[in-house]
């Protein structure tokens, strides 16, 4: 069974944040690198790709939450507040990526 979801938390422009990792953020994820569903590994590989695939990453998580819970994310908010992520949370977001596509 493909599980394709997964969460996670991180801190970003000071506020903690959940992201969310299921269908929907592949969809949005996708529609904002303009990729196939197979392409969003390799996508991070590609270089000049891995700042808008970061940043669409966030934002797609952090709207599949809000999607959830009823609240609005402003896309240029996370892209101006993406540089306060730290290292640790962005490698955080990366492997619970890697782990939502996993097989079980």
């Amino acid at each position: 069974m493909n599980k394709l979801r997964g969460e996670c938390k991180i801190t970003i422009g000071g506020l903690e944040k959940k992201l969310v990792f299921n269908m929907h953020t592949y969809a949005i994820f996708c529609e904002k690198m303009d990729i196939g569903f197979d392409e969003v590994g390799s996508v991070f590989l590609k270089k000049g790709k891995q700042l808008r695939a970061t940043i669409a990453l966030v934002w797609a998580g952090l709207d599949s939450y809000a999607n959830r819970t009823n609240e609005d994310v402003d896309y240029n908010w996370v892209a101006d507040n993406l540089d306060t992520v730290s290292e640790a949370d962005i490698s955080l977001v990366l492997n619970t990526l890697v782990g939502s596509q996993t097989l079980e």
